[in-house]
């Protein structure tokens, strides 16, 4: 179960512990293990790279106490990290109550700067892999094109007092190829967190477009009742998503039609959110989940309901998903700027190994060392062949252990519980034991001000 790492290089060293996909359903012969193998090590530091817990069927919320007790008894002298994965991204903001007075932080696209015997040390925690999007002609117009979209993966305009926006239409088209993809059309989304919004979405299990509020809840609108309209693949279609601002609730409608044919009067969809925590206004933009690579979006347009007046809209001109107009969730390579004179020890911690493909696209550079989990190593494994299965883009190849791709350090953990099915076949669970050279990564004089400073953790030679 015990996997040693040890990196070469020159200085002080710090000694790292990972643990990834536990799948937590209270502590049993292989938490006490693991546990057990973790204080042996003594680790400076210890990383949970997601899926610590699976919220299906309320596992998640029965057992995260438990886990957050578990997490709080292991040794760790300068602190434990935990990033989300798949199952927890949409439970942020529990997971952030649960956590408060603990000495457990969750990094949701967030950095900590730490400092070890003088040297400067980043650790930046990722969200979950979310889509690339890219412009491209069609028609002889421009359209985004949606790709790789594993995990919901939202895109808003943050148009300057976008949050404020309300009352409003988004209109635009929409094409998908296979009849599994998800898309929708978000509304009301908040640019810090585009995965809070309302949505019109096509699901991708029932084929049908209905109304949904994203978020920690969750709550589907009209008793998650998917009693929309349905098209077959490959059709243009366009739309309508009306969101107002009632005095006792948001009321939230919805039309979808060929593009071809007029646009009717009646609304396909409708619902009421009567919630204290509704939001009040926000930002508008597209999503999808899911599916092939082949998923477009057109120009949209946002424009209040009662007068048609302009709010915003993309236009898709010179787009590039990087810039300050748009939010998806993650801004690495502001985090991990290649140009940077002096820099610290960069470790980014994140759930999915695909992250390396969003490094690429960001044009982010210096890391040092990216720990990953997600995988299980393939879980199934058989002689000769290797992993069957990841669930990544990068391919089984990076099911579990040390890599480089495309110039960056790469470690694939295998996990500790398991996904699907509860079994493993040639694939041990993992609790990986890292040293790291912190080798010339010398704090300049304002860094080492900062870095003694909260929120930063200082860690004393």
């Amino acid at each position: 179960m015990r996997e040693v790492v040890d990196l070469p290089g020159e200085g002080t060293r710090l000694r790292l512990v990972q643990i990834s996909d536990v799948d937590f359903g209270g502590v049993g012969a292989r938490e006490r293990q693991a546990a057990s193998l973790i204080a042996a090590a003594s680790p400076d530091l210890v990383a949970v790279t997601g899926d610590l817990l699976e919220f299906r069927e309320g596992r998640g919320e029965r057992y995260l106490d438990a886990a957050i007790r578990f997490l709080e008894g292991l040794p760790a002298r300068y602190g434990i990290y935990w990033v989300v994965g798949e199952s927890e991204r949409h439970h942020v903001g529990m997971l952030r109550e649960a956590l408060e007075g603990s000495r457990v932080r969750l990094l949701y696209n967030e950095e900590i700067a730490l400092a070890l015997d003088g040297r400067a040390i980043s650790l930046f925690g990722a969200g979950p892999t979310t889509a690339r999007f890219e412009a491209i002609v069609r028609d002889g117009a421009p359209w985004l094109r949606v790709r790789s979209a594993g995990l919901f993966s939202p895109l808003v305009e943050a148009e300057p007092g976008a949050d404020d926006w309300h009352d409003y239409d988004v209109t635009g088209q929409l094409r998908f190829a296979d009849e599994f993809d998800y898309v929708g059309i978000l509304a009301y989304a908040s640019t810090s967190d585009p995965t809070e919004a309302y949505a019109l979405v096509r699901h991708q299990d029932r084929h049908r477009f209905h109304l949904r509020r994203l978020g920690p809840a969750r709550a589907a609108l009209l008793g998650d009742v998917f009693n929309g309209p349905d098209f077959a693949p490959g059709t243009a279609l366009a739309y309508r998503l009306r969101v107002e601002s009632l005095p006792a609730a948001n009321r939230v409608r919805a039309r979808v039609w060929k593009a071809a044919d007029p646009e009717p009067d009646a609304w396909s969809l409708e619902g009421l959110d009567p919630a204290a925590d509704r939001p009040r206004g926000g930002a508008a933009g597209i999503c999808a989940k899911g599916g092939g690579d082949e998923r477009w979006f057109s120009a949209w347009s946002v424009a209040r309901a009662a007068d048609g007046a302009r709010l915003g809209g993309a236009d898709l001109t010179g787009f590039d998903a990087r810039a300050p107009r748009w939010r998806c969730e993650r801004p690495l390579r502001d985090w991990a700027d290649p140009s940077a004179a002096v820099r610290p020890l960069r470790v980014l911690l994140a759930h999915n190994p695909d992250i390396v493909l969003d490094l690429a696209a960001q044009g982010a550079g210096g890391i040092d060392l990216v720990l990953t989990g997600h995988t299980q190593g393939g879980q199934i494994r058989l002689p000769f062949l290797g992993a069957l299965y990841t669930g990544t883009e990068i391919g089984t190849h990076y099911a579990g252990g040390l890599f480089e791709y495309g110039g960056f350090p790469l470690y694939v953990n295998r996990g500790l519980g398991t996904s699907f099915i509860p079994l493993r076949l040639l694939c041990p669970p993992e609790v990986t034991v890292l040293t790291l050279p912190l080798g010339t990564a010398a704090l300049a004089p304002a860094d080492a001000a900062s870095a003694a400073a909260p929120p930063a953790t200082r860690i004393p030679s």
